[in-house]
């Protein structure tokens, strides 16, 4: 009934308790079907038994009716058993003859015989009508636990809906006390426009980097595209065997993935690796007069290059790092968005918990109706299954 005092609940031991009752349902609906079944087995075998012994007596019916109505030839076996022993009397049968001695037990047999015959009868209908009220019985049985286990299903469902709402409330006053959820909301709506406010600062942040090491790559390509128009063929064929090994040295490696650091430069000692060089072959040897030419030109412009490597790399860690605040930021904004929606929520959760728990206790007390009803169910047809 609505408007009740709702008192706290023990959702673990609730739980447990509607846990029980569906295991004892499930538990008892396959005891009594086992029971029911094996009576009715019981049943089936006695009435086959007097089925076939009212067979017999009704073939024995038939026969005497048929020595009666003449549609049967009787013999020696028909007669009374002192006629058969002592068949030399002639009187009687002279009287009487063999036909008219044997339907006279024929007819004295047959009153018997109907009184046997009827008694069986009158069991076979008795076992069928013990049959018939335990199968319905079954079936009701099974109906009431089955509907106690659907019942016992849809608290437990109530149960847990009510246990959400009240954890759902429980965590946020124990995150914000028990503050107005409106004033709460309006806080978390400034903590996300703030939060919001630094994630766009982070991306702008990413994006500059991102633009800054482009420019900076488009530095390095130019001063490269200087160094390879200044020496011609001469810049494949001599500068870079000469000064980088034609890209196997580690400085070389460098040089192509534009990480190239003046530190490195300066360990190249390009001065005496061009004055002194090892052949190359004849069409470089030839060329590499254009690279002595043009020794302090290419001094000057790997140094720009490294420079501007080294800042690119510079800007490269400080991009992932960027990267990675934008990520926090991106975490925390999404964290405040979720926990607005929670701050909503609780008003609503709070006044759903209230309905809830009443939902809760009104359908326990549906649960007990109808466990009631299915143990008066399963009395009753266990009391009917003692007296097969």
């Amino acid at each position: 009934m609505k408007g009740r005092v709702t008192l706290p609940l023990d959702f673990e031991k609730e739980e447990e308790t509607i846990e029980r009752d569906i295991r004892w349902a499930t538990e008892e609906e396959s005891r009594v079907i086992s029971e029911a079944k094996r009576a009715l087995r019981r049943l089936d075998d006695r009435r086959k038994t007097l089925e076939s012994e009212l067979e017999d007596l009704q073939q024995k019916n038939e026969h005497l009716l048929g020595i009666i109505e003449g549609k049967i030839k009787p013999s020696a076996v028909d007669l009374p058993q002192e006629e058969a022993d002592d068949f030399k009397t002639k009187l009687r049968l002279r009287i009487k003859g063999v036909r008219g001695i044997a339907i006279e037990k024929a007819k004295e047999d047959l009153i018997p015989l109907d009184e046997k015959i009827t008694k069986l009868e009158g069991k076979i209908e008795r076992l069928n009508a013990k049959a018939k009220p335990v199968e319905e019985k079954m079936s009701k049985t099974t109906e009431a636990l089955g509907n106690f286990e659907r019942v016992l299903r849809e608290q437990r469902s109530y149960l847990r809906k009510t246990r959400s709402a009240h954890e759902d409330v429980g965590r946020m006053t124990g995150i914000f006390g028990w503050y107005n959820p409106y004033l709460l909301e309006r806080k978390v709506l400034e903590e996300i426009s703030l939060s919001r406010w630094r994630l766009e600062s982070k991306r702008r942040s990413v994006n500059l980097r991102k633009e800054e090491i482009v420019t900076l790559e488009n530095g390095i390509k130019g001063i490269k595209d200087e160094l390879r128009s200044s020496l011609g063929e001469a810049y494949e064929l001599s500068f870079i065997p000469i000064v980088f090994k034609s890209g196997r040295s580690p400085e070389g490696k460098r040089f192509e993935r534009n990480e190239i650091t003046l530190r490195d430069v300066d360990n190249l000692d390009v001065k005496g690796k061009i004055a002194h060089h090892k052949s190359l072959g004849r069409k470089a040897d030839r060329l590499s007069s254009v690279v002595a030419e043009r020794t302090f030109f290419i001094l000057e412009s790997l140094h720009r290059i490294g420079r501007l490597c080294e800042e690119r790399v510079y800007n490269i860690g400080i991009l992932e790092r960027s990267r990675t605040v934008e990520k926090i930021a991106k975490s925390q904004l999404q964290a405040k968005v979720r926990m607005g929606s929670q701050v909503l929520a609780i008003a609503e959760n709070c006044r759903l918990l209230f309905g809830q728990t009443d939902d809760y206790l009104e359908k326990k007390e549906s649960v007990a109706a109808s466990r009631e009803r299915a143990e008066e169910i399963l009395g009753q047809i266990r009391s009917d299954l003692l007296k097969i």
